[in-house]
């Protein structure tokens, strides 16, 4: 039989192993996505997606991710004119 002395060695080990899995996974929502700004897309660069997200409780940003066709990720600055040009033309076509 085991000892109470390693079932609780084996006990805090195996907590350990749990937190270092859950702390990343719990960091990833506590801040902002976008760290750069940027005013304008590079040059020839072609959109397959675009994200936008509100401000919350973690994050006081309006962000907006542009996700391009090479698997590049680009935070535009909601304040500059090319990324509110995008948002004026997504709420063309939506009403459309």
């Amino acid at each position: 039989m085991f000892s109470q002395t390693s079932i609780k060695v084996f006990s805090i080990i195996a907590l350990c192993f749990v937190f270092t899995e859950a702390i990343p996974r719990l960091a990833k929502w506590r801040r902002c996505r976008c760290i750069e700004l940027q005013d304008r897309l590079p040059l020839a660069s072609k959109i397959s997606n675009i994200k936008i997200f509100f401000k919350h409780a973690h994050c006081q940003n309006f962000e907006i991710i542009a996700k391009l066709k090479n698997g590049r990720r680009v935070c535009l600055n909601p304040s500059a004119d090319e990324a509110r040009n995008m948002i004026a033309s997504m709420r063309k076509k939506r009403k459309v």
